[in-house]
């Protein structure tokens, strides 16, 4: 079936294997990126891995996910969206295979680039195909249950990979992740319509080279941030490449007939608004994934398995509050939902900076579930936001847009966390008094100075010492980021905004003035 038009759903059976199929699809891609955090030291070992190419396997990923999601979930409005979940989850779980089976860094290198390039192919359409084939009426909970798998979906696996290496083999969470991407794929073929908008959807093929090499250049810069300092050559440089495309790819989206994204947009304040805030928090939620498996196992003594069960506290909050988040901006308003939002969220990393010392899981956990409370509650009416900012024929591209802000928040919030965690943590051990021949590795890594300090229980010690304190310093920063973004958000989404949809222009040609024709 061909649905060209968002048109009234008659919800069946099939319309809910294919609703579960691409609900599943959304946690399997945002898990195949994050689960690999739970495995690191494990995977370095086995593959021979240096430290900096075990960070290489594990950025290659978002790196290609990051760079092509904007171009395929555009591509995926002219050529479907079924046919895109299909390549995307198909071609996934050959990836995650390819990485089970991986002897060498080059193998497991081009197999998490593949599987970056697939998830780019797929995860657009899980959303894109979500708003097309349910009821309007519906839609608000198609979306909060599709927001509730993206962070749960990273969190459980997480504790997929943290089973697989203390029970079983690290390699067994590529397996599990390729056998449920298989699923995906089976639910695709077996109950989801094809959806596509041929006449109302064009390629723009100069903004989509622009972005690719723009967004991914912008991305990579930042992972290389906290290891390579701002001002290195290697960074500076990058980063320079990055901001010229995006300039160029600005410039071209204003002048082009029919551009990869219509940056007016932006003009609307509720639509500016939720991505802002889509932004901040995945850019907190992805510093906080990364810092509680640092916290886990060299404060609390986890492994990878605790460590991951210990995370699971903030899915017992995010799931249900994005289920809430749609009725709350029903009751209260799109701008008093997402400012309290934010400041749930910016309550539970207060909590967490406040409770570090203490070295209490019980206390973490009140942190993390009043953290997953703001994720959840803000999530959903900011994804519904973005998603609402373009028509029917455009889903696979405001997919995009939303997974897009998603991926660079993910990043930015590993590099930032990272680069103020490793100031503090480095600063502690410079004072810790530690002899000569062992600072310079328990300085550049808690987990190398783990390793070459295991009989030495003063080192240790300071280890512990510098993690605490670093966690505490980032969570500050982190509360005051999320607190000066719901002041912001308070401002900038004024209750007389409308949808982005009310106020958008539903084609191209509705703006007047000459524009370049980019269609293909």
């Amino acid at each position: 079936m061909l649905l060209r038009r968002k048109v009234p759903v008659k919800h069946t059976v099939r319309t809910g294997i294919a609703v579960a199929a691409m609900i599943t699809g959304a946690a399997v891609v945002l898990g195949s990126v994050a689960g690999l955090i739970a495995i690191v030291p494990e995977t370095g070992r086995d593959l021979g891995a240096s430290q900096s190419q075990v960070q290489l396997v594990i950025d290659v990923t978002a790196v290609a996910l990051g760079a092509l999601v904007l171009p395929f979930g555009a591509m995926l409005d002219r050529y479907g969206r079924r046919r895109g979940a299909l390549w995307g989850f198909s071609g996934l779980a050959l990836a995650l295979l390819a990485s089970s089976v991986a002897d060498t860094v080059p193998e497991m290198l081009l197999a998490r680039t593949a599987t970056g390039i697939f998830a780019a192919i797929g995860f657009p359409a899980t959303l894109a195909t979500l708003t097309s084939i349910v009821s309007e009426d519906k839609r608000p909970r198609a979306v909060a249950a599709w927001s509730a798998a993206t962070m749960a979906g990273g969190t459980a696996a997480l504790l997929i990979a943290g089973a697989a290496a203390e029970v079983g083999h690290w390699r067994a969470f590529f397996v599990v992740m390729a056998g449920l991407s298989v699923l995906v794929a089976l639910g695709t073929l077996i109950a989801v319509p094809e959806t596509r908008d041929p006449e109302g959807s064009h390629v723009d093929v100069v903004g989509s080279l622009l972005s690719i090499v723009g967004i991914g250049a912008v991305i990579v810069a930042i992972i290389e941030m906290p290891v390579h300092g701002i001002t290195s050559a290697r960074v500076a440089g990058t980063l320079t490449v990055g901001v010229l495309f995006m300039t160029l790819f600005v410039t071209w989206c204003l002048r082009a007939s029919q551009p990869l994204i219509d940056l007016r947009l932006l003009r609307n304040r509720r639509f500016s608004a939720a991505v802002f805030s889509v932004l901040l928090l995945y850019l907190c939620a992805y510093g906080w994934f990364f810092l509680s498996f640092q916290y886990g196992s060299y404060v609390l003594g986890y492994g990878p398995l605790a460590a991951a069960g210990l995370l699971l506290t903030n899915a017992v909050a995010t799931v249900p509050a994005s289920f809430f988040g749609p009725a709350a901006v029903r009751r209260w308003g799109f701008r008093a939902a997402m400012t309290a939002a934010l400041l749930a969220a910016a309550a539970g990393l207060a909590i967490m900076a406040a409770t570090g010392s203490a070295r209490d899981p019980v206390l973490l956990a009140i942190g993390f579930c009043a953290f997953g409370l703001g994720l959840g509650l803000g999530m959903t009416p900011a994804t519904e936001e973005i998603i609402s900012s373009l028509p029917g024929s455009r889903q696979g591209a405001a997919s995009a847009i939303n997974d897009v802000v998603r991926e660079l928040g993910a990043a930015s919030g590993i590099a930032v966390f990272g680069a103020i965690f490793n100031a503090y943590y480095r600063s502690s051990i410079d004072g810790a008094g530690l002899a000569p021949t062992v600072v310079g590795p328990v300085r550049d890594s808690p987990a190398i100075g783990t390793a070459v300090a295991a009989d030495r229980p003063g080192v240790l010690a300071a280890i512990e010492t510098a993690v605490v304190s670093g966690w505490n310093a980032t969570f500050v920063v982190g509360t005051a980021v999320l607190l000066v973004a719901a002041v912001w958000v308070c401002a900038r989404s004024g209750s007389a905004a409308a949808s982005p949809s009310a106020t958008a222009p539903t084609s191209w040609e509705d703006t007047p003035g000459p524009r370049r024709s980019t269609a293909m």
